[in-house]
């Protein structure tokens, strides 16, 4: 069960700090 839980933690945590980095993206360009 690790073994598939450790991929998949690092992919949310991935597709968390991807979210983060799009959102960021999209209040500064509104700043703009």
């Amino acid at each position: 069960v690790v073994a598939v839980a450790r991929p998949f933690g690092l992919l949310h945590s991935a597709l968390k700090f991807d979210a983060l980095h799009l959102l960021s993206a999209i209040l500064s360009f509104h700043h703009m």
